[in-house]
C-alpha cells in the first residue's frame, strides 16, 4: 500500500507543478477563444494531461486504501487531492472549461462531496483530528453551507477554545454573512494564539475595509506585509484603499 500511496503523491506533485501557472494559462486560453482563434489542440493538451495525472493519483490512493483501509495517511492524501480538485473546478467555471469538462459546478460538488467523506472517515478514526475538522469547515464554506460550517466550527471550539485556524475560519464565515463585528472578534481571537499570522491580519483588514474603517484596514494590511513581504493579497488590498 505504501508503494501505491507514494506513487499517488508523486503524481499529485507533478500535477501541481503543471498547475503553477494555471490561472495565467486559463486566462490566455479564454483570450484566444474570444478572439476566435482555434485553440482546440492547446486546450486538449493542457487540460487532458493534467486531468489524467489527477485521475491516476486517485486510483493509486484508492488502491492503497483498499490494501490498508485503517491507515489515516492514505485517506488524508485522497481527501487533499479531492478538495484540491473541487477548488480547481470552482476556479474554472467559464466557457473554455465547460467545453472540455461539461458542468464544472457539478464536478466541483462531486469532488467536494467525496473529500467530505474522506475527512469524515478521518475524524471517525480520530475525533481529535482538528486538521480534518478545519478542512470540513472549509469545504462546507465552498459549498455555500455556511450554517453547517458555523455549527461545526463552534462545536470544535467548545473543546479547543484557542485553536487559531478555527477562529480564523469562523471569522471568514461571519464576514461572508455580513456580520463584521463578529468577524473582527473571531480574527482577534485567532491573533491571540497566532499574532504573526499574515492571512489573519489581511482578512481582518478586509473586514475593516468593508466596514468603512480604512485606517484600521491599512494597518492590518501593512502588518501582514511586514510579516510576509510577498503576501500578494495584502499588497493588492492595500493598493485598493
Amino acid at each position: 500500500p505504501y508503494y501505491h500511496s507514494g506513487k499517488g503523491e508523486a503524481l499529485l506533485e507533478l500535477a501541481l507543478f503543471l498547475d503553477l501557472d494555471d490561472d495565467i494559462t486559463v486566462l490566455s486560453l479564454n483570450i484566444y477563444f474570444l478572439l476566435g482563434t482555434n485553440i482546440e489542440r492547446e486546450m486538449s493538451d493542457y487540460f487532458e494531461k493534467k486531468w489524467e495525472l489527477f485521475n491516476n493519483a486517485i486510483e493509486e490512493f484508492n488502491t492503497a486504501i483498499r490494501l490498508d483501509p485503517g491507515n489515516p495517511s492514505f485517506h488524508r492524501n485522497k481527501a487533499l487531492l479531492l478538495k484540491l480538485l473541487g477548488e480547481l473546478f470552482d476556479r474554472k467555471m467559464n466557457c473554455v472549461d465547460e467545453f472540455y469538462f461539461g458542468d464544472s459546478l457539478s464536478m466541483s460538488r462531486k469532488m467536494y462531496g467525496e473529500a467530505l467523506n474522506e475527512y469524515r472517515t478521518l475524524v471517525s478514526m480520530n475525533p481529535e483530528d482538528i486538521d480534518s475538522y478545519e478542512n470540513i469547515c472549509h469545504i462546507l464554506y465552498n459549498l455555500g453551507q455556511y450554517d453547517d460550517a458555523i455549527n461545526l466550527c463552534s462545536d470544535v471550539l467548545k473543546t479547543h477554545q484557542d485553536d487559531p485556524d478555527m477562529h480564523f475560519m469562523l471569522g471568514i464565515l461571519m464576514r461572508k454573512l455580513g456580520k463584521y463585528d463578529k468577524a473582527i472578534e473571531e480574527y482577534d481571537r485567532a491573533l491571540q494564539s497566532d499574532p504573526d499570522g499574515p492571512n489573519i491580519h489581511n482578512n481582518k483588514g478586509v473586514a475593516l475595509n468593508e466596514m468603512g474603517d480604512l485606517e484600521g484596514a491599512m494597518k492590518e494590511y501593512e502588518k501582514a506585509i511586514s510579516i510576509d513581504p510577498d503576501h500578494s493579497l495584502a499588497h493588492f488590498n492595500r493598493g485598493n484603499i
